[in-house]
């Protein structure tokens, strides 16, 4: 009986958890996978609670029937699964069909003779005694544990080649199904080869450790994307299960102790007391259980418009670009617990980005080229790389950059050319996704920087502006400093030629001046008239070249400091 109820509370679980997955994205492949998974599952443990503890033939032999085709069909569904997890995008069907037909033909083989495999030996009150056929189960052994193998294979492999939140969403499902694929091969078959079957009821329960682990990164890590719904529900839950326990147990409890269940006048106002205090404290009673699962499973929330105040409080307060951006982004990784937040803008529309950020990066200049391309097709500043399409190129560069979320600035959403930059969000450091409300309020984010780097950037334009026009001028007082120098050389050289030139000069007219007036003098001998007259006019001509020598050397020695009048 315990069995049975442990069986029936497992399904319940997967029921609930199945419908989930379906409601939340009911067109998406890897949901109907998994939700047909979880129903196999579901089957085969109504298979095995049948087949062990029904007391009627009838009631064992479909208790056998599904207790063999339903783990077929969970290790199907769970190869299919893993072979498009994450992403969702369909694998090849002739590949599929090619893996569903050993499940087609073993399901033909039990229902057309499910004894070939397992044989009843006597029914018992407290569970019924089995025995399998070794070889035929052998072979049905090597058939479950080589697709659970195969899709282990699978998800090792993609997630040694992820990062972020992908890589943790494939680690908790590789482990969710590694701890029921190892339950189920000891209970379920290697056990009943050893001739051991009345632990096969454990391989079916053991799923709940597939549901546990998958809904932990459900909560957690979004592995469908329903993590807030999930969280409120609870808050729900434990309200209404705190509501009906305490206040209906005392108002009602009360009520009969005291009045003997027959209710008065002053019973019924006693219990519309009762209803009254339920409903005035529901409303507390909820808030707190929604922050109590609000701090289990959403413990990187914060609060939207406290984001936004300080963001504006920056935006306002500096027109340095640098800073701006820097601060913003230490703002924006620290409200949003990201590994780190860089702000990218395109310099003078050339494929060139200037980066500031939480974090240095450097992006390769095919990475940054491609980003642009890839994001012009896109009508949406929000990108989330999880949200991507698995084996996009856009995809790809964000994840050889570890960057989960990319925010386009660009003023008109619809003229893409105009954009300016992006804002780059790497992984949240607790391994949660990005959600709607991120989204969101990385929008309004993005539209206030946008205006906010506008203006930066015209204040800059003009600062450059007069930093370019203080170096022409000071450029030319550089020029017009060497010019003067240079003129200053070529006066001093002029200075020492004069200089040089009337002492040179002084010498020769020296000697000429004497020997006129030695001449004039007769000392040479007697001269006529015209000789003298001749004579007296080179002497007067020599005696002005003197002074004329003379004046060039006091215009030098003026220079020079030394005349002295």
């Amino acid at each position: 009986m315990v069995i049975t109820i442990l069986l029936a509370g497992v399904g319940f679980v997967e029921v609930i958890l199945a419908g989930m997955v379906l409601k939340t994205r009911s067109n998406s492949i890897q949901n109907i996978y998994f939700a047909i998974f979880v129903a196999a599952a579901i089957l085969w443990e109504i298979g095995d609670a049948l087949m062990l503890f029904s007391t009627n033939k009838n009631g064992v032999h479909i208790g056998t029937i599904l207790f063999l085709t339903a783990p077929l069909y969970t290790s199907l569904f769970v190869l299919y699964f893993a072979r498009i997890f994450p992403g969702g995008k369909e694998s090849n069907h002739w590949i599929n069909s090619l893996l569903a037909l050993p499940t087609i033909i073993f399901t033909i083989f039990t229902f057309v003779e499910p004894t070939m495999f397992v044989k009843l030996i006597a029914f018992n009150a407290a569970q019924n005694s089995l025995a399998v056929y070794v070889l035929p189960y052998a072979l049905y052994t090597v058939y479950f544990m080589t697709y659970l193998g195969l899709a282990s294979f699978i998800l090792m492999n993609r997630q040694s080649k992820s990062v972020g939140v992908v890589k943790t969403q494939i680690a908790f499902s590789n482990a969710a199904m590694g701890i029921t694929s190892a339950v189920s091969f000891v209970s379920n078959l290697a056990l009943p080869l050893l001739g051991v079957t009345h632990y096969v009821w454990i391989g079916p329960l053991s799923t709940i450790a597939f549901t546990t682990l998958v809904f932990i990164a459900i909560i957690k890590h979004r592995l469908f994307d329903i993590r807030l719904v999930v969280a409120r529900s609870l808050g729900y839950a434990f309200s209404v299960l705190v509501l009906g326990s305490i206040y209906g147990f005392v108002v009602f409890g009360l009520a009969k102790l005291i009045f003997d269940i027959k209710l008065s006048f002053i019973a019924q106002a006693f219990l519309s007391i009762g209803i009254g205090i339920v409903g005035l404290s529901f409303q507390r009673v909820k808030i707190t259980f929604d922050k109590i699962s609000t701090k289990l499973f959403y413990h990187d929330a914060y609060e939207s418009q406290e984001l936004l105040d300080q963001l504006n409080k920056i935006l306002v307060s500096t027109t340095n670009l640098d800073q701006l951006l820097q601060h913003s982004s230490v703002v924006m990784a620290e409200f949003l617990k990201a590994e780190f937040c860089v702000i990218g803008l395109r310099e003078d529309n050339s494929e060139h980005i200037r980066i500031v950020g939480t974090q240095k990066i450097v992006f390769k200049p095919e990475d940054i080229a491609l980003t642009r391309r890839e994001t012009l097709h896109i009508h949406k500043s929000v990108i989330n790389s999880d949200m991507l399409v698995t084996g996009s190129r856009l995809k790809d560069v964000l994840g050889r950059n570890n960057i989960a979320v990319l925010i386009r600035l660009c003023p008109n959403i619809r003229q893409l050319h105009e954009g300016i930059g992006y804002i780059l969000l790497a992984p949240k450091k607790s391994g949660n996704p990005y959600n709607n409300q991120d989204s969101r309020v990385l929008d309004i984010i993005a539209k206030e920087l946008i205006l906010a780097i506008q203006n930066a950037l015209r204040f800059e334009e003009i600062e450059n502006f007069n930093r370019t026009l203080q170096d022409k001028v000071n450029e030319a007082t550089r020029k017009l400093r060497r010019s003067n120098e240079k003129l200053k050389e070529l006066d001093e050289t002029k200075d020492d030629f004069i200089s040089m030139a009337s002492h040179q000069l002084r010498t020769p007219l020296t000697s000429v001046k004497g020997y006129i007036s030695m001449v004039l003098e007769e000392d040479a001998g007697k001269i006529t008239p015209t000789q003298r007259d001749m004579l007296g006019q080179a002497f007067f001509s020599s005696q002005r070249m003197v002074y004329l020598i003379a004046d060039l050397l006091n215009v030098s020695r003026l220079k020079t400091g030394k005349f002295i009048i």
